[in-house]
């Protein structure tokens, strides 16, 4: 029997700068997998193509500290760019 597979690309920086806009300082591994709708496995790897870009840091084993987070909010604090992230 053939394996039926799709790929789906994120935005990881549209996922930050909602995560951002929510207020979040940290997040874990399964709050990514719910919000992407994936695995964890899938949500670790997208979480640390985040830490690569220099938006969050590990905190834990399944947690991670969003940084940056004033870079994309402006003076007023409005987030900027709320698009969807999928």
């Amino acid at each position: 029997m053939a394996e039926h597979t799709v790929r789906v690309k994120i935005d990881v920086r549209k996922l930050y700068e909602d995560l951002v806009a929510s207020g979040r300082m940290f997040v874990s591994v399964e709050e990514v997998a719910d919000r992407v709708y994936t695995n964890t496995l899938s949500a670790g790897r997208i979480l640390s193509q985040l830490e690569k870009l220099g938006l969050a840091r590990k905190w834990s084993r399944n947690v991670y500290a969003i940084t940056l987070a004033r870079a994309l909010v402006k003076g007023d604090g409005v987030p900027v760019n709320r698009g969807h992230y999928v």
